[in-house]
């Protein structure tokens, strides 16, 4: 008598099958993940010794960081990294574009000296294509920047600041540096009570010069409230400090 055997597979087979490709699928996935992590922190890393190497030659050249000193703005002032965890709110957005524009010399849109920047350096006039500020960014990747483009043409349209890998904006604040130079001012004019900020009432980390990072891809939903949770969220950051 002659024994047949079946060519297909058992339920068990099938089975046993189905949970390793899914392991495997997992295990792979989270390699690309951890792999496409490191990738953007060092990317982040190079981008941030390349903008923090244009601030200290702006520095070099006019005395002063990058600071919006505009009393009805104050960007840089206002963005402070002990308060503001979400890296796309208005504070990190204003404080961004203004280091966009003090690096790059395109501050308004075209030869028109008025509007949105364009991607384009600031001309001195329509008939003169000089650039009207000192430049010191002029070479850097594209990605690098928040901008609006044509969609027909991919033409720049509008620059809203730097990004980081995440796609988020990186963060510039010379709030700490702001309060130093107050506390050093009642100090020369001799004023009572006056104490330095420190810890927690200081709104930055460094007084001598501006606070530069990036989140990490980091984005909560919403602001974290404890002591516990902002220093579980700037673990995350890639940061000068």
């Amino acid at each position: 008598m002659r024994t047949r055997f079946s060519s297909g597979f058992t339920l068990i087979e099938i089975v046993t099958t189905m949970a390793i490709i899914i392991i495997l699928t997992s295990i792979v996935v989270g390699i690309a993940g951890y792999v496409q992590t490191k990738a953007s922190r060092s990317r982040a890393e190079t981008e941030k010794a390349m903008l923090i190497g244009a601030i200290e030659n702006y520095k070099s050249d006019t005395g002063g960081y990058p600071q919006d000193t505009d009393p009805g703005t104050l960007y840089t002032d206002k963005l402070l990294p002990k308060q503001h965890f979400i890296p796309t709110s208005t504070e990190y957005q204003k404080a961004s574009e203004f280091l966009y524009k003090e690096l790059t010399g395109d501050k308004s849109k075209g030869d028109t000296g008025t509007g949105d920047p364009d991607g384009l350096p600031d001309p001195v006039s329509a008939s003169d294509p000089t650039p009207k500020y000192q430049i010191y960014l002029k070479q850097f990747d594209p990605r690098i920047l928040f901008a609006e483009r044509n969609p027909d043409t991919k033409k720049i349209t509008r620059v809203r600041g730097f990004q980081d890998p995440w796609g988020y904006y990186y963060g510039y604040s010379t709030a700490a540096m702001s309060e130093e130079k107050k506390f050093q001012d009642k100090l020369r004019t001799g004023q009572a009570g006056a104490t330095r900020p420190t810890g927690e009432n200081n709104p930055g980390y460094n007084i001598s010069g501006p606070d530069f990072w990036c989140t990490g891809g980091s984005k909560p939903s919403s602001q974290p409230t404890s002591d516990k949770l902002k220093e579980q969220e700037s673990a995350k950051w890639v940061k000068n400090w």
